[in-house]
């Protein structure tokens, strides 16, 4: 058992063009976590974590592997990286055909908010591929998806986050939000307006809890318009519809593509 080689899950983005980092941080964070509360289901302890092993040039290929304490493990740890990349694969399935009933499936927000994080980089780039092997097995990926399918899976995990209701007062952090609307006068009645792709394509109004807060949006070199700002906040339901974002914080703002 001493010798057998440490399980790995190998991601490759094929991009024509630059990755956007925060794209592939977003994506790799995501796929980290997805394998983390997967493994956690099927009784995994804290070295299920997945950690970066390797990083190599030309087309962007991360390896990844668990920390194990114990050697007896391995065999379990394998087993849990082959059953995830098989959920994985049948939650794409699942996005690209989405049920007329989606509410009534096992499938959760989370689960949509994951997908389409880990799909991001490859749905941005028209000429782009996403290979997952285990252990390096390029003869025989489990799961090979063009940009053209990782647009669609994306498409059916937005109209999936559109249809299933939400919490009445759930928290965010580090979503995306672009402005469709905003004041810099407190008074305006109108108010401010934006989109958080994860949580609903629709315009949502907007309640930033600090000056500092808006200013952060108003105030830099860039028209607030053309750029996406990554912020923190609580989303406010009505019916299940997303009524009201509460901005806390933005962390940072990038150019939208």
């Amino acid at each position: 058992m001493a010798d057998a080689p440490l399980p790995a899950l190998q991601i490759q983005y094929d991009n024509e063009r630059p990755v956007d980092l925060l794209d592939l941080t977003g994506s790799l964070s995501a796929l980290g976590e997805r394998y983390q509360e997967f493994a956690a289901e099927r009784g995994a302890g804290e070295g299920a974590r997945l950690y970066v092993r390797e990083m190599r040039v030309g087309s962007i290929i991360a390896e990844l592997q668990p920390l194990l304490e114990q050697m007896s493990f391995v065999l379990e740890h394998r087993e849990t990286i082959a059953a995830f990349t098989a959920n994985l694969n049948d939650l794409f399935r699942f996005f690209l055909a989405l049920p007329p009933r989606p509410w009534d499936s096992d499938v959760s927000r989370r689960d949509a908010e994951q997908v389409q994080k880990i799909l991001e980089p490859t749905a941005k780039d028209g000429g782009a591929q996403l290979f997952l092997n285990i252990n390096g097995d390029h003869a025989a990926p489990v799961i090979n998806i063009n940009a053209e399918r990782a647009g669609a899976i994306q498409s059916g995990a937005r109209r999936f986050l559109d249809a299933v209701p939400l919490p009445a007062n759930e928290f965010f952090e580090g979503e995306v939000l672009y402005l469709k609307q905003v004041k810099d006068d407190p008074q305006a009645k109108t108010g401010d307006r934006g989109v958080i792709d994860a949580i609903s394509t629709r315009p949502v109004k907007i309640l930033f809890m600090s000056e500092e807060a808006k200013q952060a949006i108003l105030k830099g070199p860039d028209n607030p318009f053309r750029l996406a700002f990554l912020v923190d906040g609580q989303v406010k339901t009505v019916e299940g519809k997303p009524a009201l974002y509460k901005i806390y914080a933005v962390r940072d703002a990038f150019e939208r593509p």
